[in-house]
């Protein structure tokens, strides 16, 4: 027995050959002393791969007698990180994409694993990893995907590619100079640019998305107006904003007028070369014909206040001469004297106690007398016991009776000669009533 020969070469003083192996040559009952089989003795029993003889778990041999290995979920201690066999973490289980990869070092954005195991409010979530540090490419350096917005342009799409960025100002304006969908703000994108002065490059007044030129917005983006240049098409004669034409100019005079509307006569603007005048009516009878000619004796119109007539020709020998005045001109009658109108000139006759002959004398007449100082007369008007006549220059001139101040010179006074109606002028028509007189304005309005 091993313990007698212990005890007997303890009582003899004597020692065992060193090179005795007692397991090997008397094998003993692993029952006999767990501690000659157990993990730590020193010795590598069958069922381990190791056996240290420590209790650090950190090291090459764990507590258990296994090797140490990645995924054994113990992190190795005692070596460097350029070591074989270094650990920086060490999560006992096989899954790539949580914060301990397979190869025990620990889960970093650029290392080209997408982690799995977080949300995106966790620090260290990723939506991609793609191992590099190129932070314009399809996912950034913050391992999330580049998305329009996020402030840093891509460069590793083209023009026209899904994802390509011509900007990216890490806002959500779309009517800066980056519009939402990344790409620089231009004129006919849609979008109104806005935050630019007036005279700033850039500016726009508006954007219509189109290429049309002849609408409201031009291709330049702003507002069309009468006088840019181009005609607009998009709208009807009547209707806001018409034009029937556009020569890039604001002049009046030439055959595109400053509203866009083509110069006709009539329209109130003088055509350079075209027109002698234009008076904006179609009036016939004033100073300015509907052709936008000057109104002249002989043209067949009768010049309101101006003409007693207008024939059309140049003959003197007919009923109106070329003077446009009445050769002879209805009777115009009075209560007890009438009057007559030659060439211009009135002439009167009858009961003259009021002065109603008109010249200068109260002496009745029994033929036509010459009414004193009055040529150029186109119209006659008479009441009871006056008269009065209209000269071509549209003043009024009055004789005859006046205690009701029916001669309009601002005296009770009979007057045996014409007196100027005082104040009224532009005259183009005259009407007597019994005993008073009333004139026409060309402007429409009658004076009593």
């Amino acid at each position: 027995m091993r313990v007698l020969v212990f005890a007997l070469c303890a009582s003899l003083a004597c020692s065992l050959p060193s090179d005795l192996d007692l397991d090997r040559n008397n094998p003993i009952d692993p029952g006999a002393d767990p501690t000659l089989t157990r993990c730590g003795n020193g010795k590598v029993n069958a069922g381990e791969a190791c056996d240290d003889e420590n209790q650090v778990d950190t090291d090459g041999c764990t507590n258990a007698c296994a090797l140490a290995r990645c995924s054994d979920g113990i992190i190795r201690a005692g070596l460097r990180e350029n070591e074989q066999g270094f650990e920086a973490c060490d999560d006992g289980n096989a899954s790539e994409e949580d914060a301990c990869h397979n190869d025990c070092t620990v889960a970093r954005c650029g290392d080209g694993v997408t982690r799995t195991d977080l949300s995106e409010a966790d620090d260290g979530f990723e939506t991609c990893d793609d191992a590099n540090d190129d932070n314009t490419d399809a996912c950034a350096n913050a391992c999330r995907f580049a998305v329009c917005g996020d402030g840093i342009i891509r460069t590793d799409t083209e023009e026209g590619g899904p994802g390509y960025e011509a900007c990216d100002d890490t806002n959500d304006l779309d009517t800066d100079g980056c519009t939402n969908a990344c790409v620089l703000a231009r004129c006919r994108d849609g979008i109104i640019r806005a935050g630019l002065g007036e005279n700033e490059p850039g500016f726009e007044a508006c954007d219509d998305g189109n290429e049309d030129n002849t609408d409201a917005c031009a291709d330049d983006c702003r507002f069309a107006v009468c006088g840019d240049g181009i005609i607009r098409t998009d709208t009807e004669e009547g209707q806001p904003g018409y034009e029937a034409c556009d020569d890039n100019n604001d002049l009046d005079t030439d055959g595109c007028t400053s509203l866009c509307t083509v110069a006709a006569c009539g329209d109130g603007f003088l055509r350079d070369g075209v027109e002698e005048c234009d008076d904006a009516n179609q009036n016939d009878g004033d100073a300015c014909t509907n052709r936008c000619a000057p109104a002249r004796c002989g043209d067949g119109h009768v010049q309101a206040g101006v003409e007693a007539c207008d024939d059309g020709n140049q003959n003197d020998t007919d009923s109106c001469d070329n003077n446009c005045l009445s050769v002879t001109s209805p009777l115009t009658l009075g209560l007890a004297s009438n009057c007559i109108l030659r060439s211009g000139v009135p002439f009167c006759m009858g009961n003259n106690a009021n002065g109603a002959v008109g010249d200068g004398t109260n002496t009745n007449r029994s033929q036509p007398t010459q009414v004193l100082n009055l040529t150029g007369i186109i119209a006659l008007s008479g009441t009871l016991y006056t008269h009065c006549a209209l000269k071509s220059d549209a003043t009024v001139w009055c004789w005859g009776r006046n205690y009701n101040g029916q001669l309009g010179d601002g005296t009770n006074r009979n007057r045996n000669q014409p007196v100027r109606v005082v104040e009224l002028q532009n005259i183009v028509e005259l009407e007597g009533g019994a005993q008073s007189q009333c004139a026409r304005r060309n402007d429409g309005t009658v004076w009593c």
